[in-house]
C-alpha cells in the first residue's frame, strides 16, 4: 500500500470514528433528528417531515420536567407524567414548526403546544399533513389519545378515549415500528387538541409530522 492509499484509509477511519462519537454525544431521546423516513408507502415518496417530537413520560411523584425545559428551550421534547390521563397537546397550524410549551398539565398545569407549519389552503397549496408514532422504551408502555378541534375544546375531556383503536399505541417486545400514517388535521386544517392518556410503563413515543403534497 503506498503513502496515498494509507492516508486515504486513515482519513476514512478517522471520519467514521468522529461520526460514531457525534452520535454517542447525542442523548438517546434526542436522536430522532437523525431518523429516516419510516414508511415504504408509495404515497409517501414525496413526503417531507415537518417536525418530530419525543413525548416523554416522567416518573410519578416527580411531577416536574428538567429545570427550564417547559418553556424557552430549543428541544423537541414534550413531557408528561406516566400514568396520567386528561393531558393535552395543542397542535397549532401556523407558519413555523417548533415546540412552544414542552409540558402537559401534570407537569406545569397547562397543555403542551406544538406549532406545525402545514400547507395553506387559502394560498392555493395542496397537500395533507399526517402523523406517525413509534413507541420506545419499556415493553408494555401504552399511549392512548382522542382528538377534537380547538374550536370545540373548552377544557376538560370531551372526545372519548378507547373508541378508535388506531389511536392506541403499545410498546411490545419486538423491534419498535412506526405506525401507518394518519391525518393530523381535518380537511379545513383547523387546530387540533389531543387528549392523552398513558400507563405507568410508558416511557417515550416518537411522533413525526409529515407533509405530503398532492401531485
Amino acid at each position: 500500500m503506498n503513502t496515498k492509499q494509507r492516508y486515504g484509509t486513515f482519513a476514512g477511519v478517522m471520519f467514521a470514528a468522529a461520526l460514531v462519537a457525534t452520535f454517542a454525544l447525542v442523548p438517546a431521546m434526542d436522536q430522532q433528528a437523525f431518523a429516516k423516513k419510516p414508511l415504504n408507502n408509495p404515497d409517501f415518496e414525496n413526503a417531507e417531515r415537518i417536525i418530530g417530537i419525543n413525548y416523554i413520560g416522567l416518573p410519578k411523584g416527580d411531577g416536574s420536567a428538567p429545570d427550564g425545559k417547559c418553556l424557552g428551550n430549543n428541544s423537541n421534547n414534550v413531557y408528561t407524567v406516566r400514568g396520567s390521563g386528561g393531558q393535552h397537546i395543542y397542535w397549532d397550524n401556523t407558519t413555523d414548526s417548533y415546540v412552544q410549551d414542552h409540558c402537559t398539565e401534570a407537569v406545569d398545569g397547562s397543555e403542551a403546544i406544538v406549532k406545525v407549519d402545514a400547507f395553506d389552503l387559502e394560498a392555493g397549496e395542496e397537500g395533507e399533513v399526517y402523523y406517525t408514532v413509534r413507541m420506545l422504551g419499556k415493553p408494555g408502555g401504552e399511549l392512548k389519545f382522542c382528538k377534537e378541534t380547538v374550536a370545540n375544546f373548552t377544557g376538560g375531556d370531551h372526545c372519548v378515549i378507547d373508541v378508535d383503536p388506531t389511536w392506541q399505541f403499545l410498546r411490545d417486545n419486538g423491534k419498535p415500528q412506526f405506525t401507518a400514517p394518519k391525518p393530523l388535521f381535518d380537511l379545513k386544517n383547523e387546530d387540533i387538541i389531543w387528549h392523552s392518556q398513558t400507563n405507568n410503563d410508558f416511557r417515550i413515543a416518537q411522533i413525526d409530522i409529515w407533509y405530503v403534497p398532492l401531485v
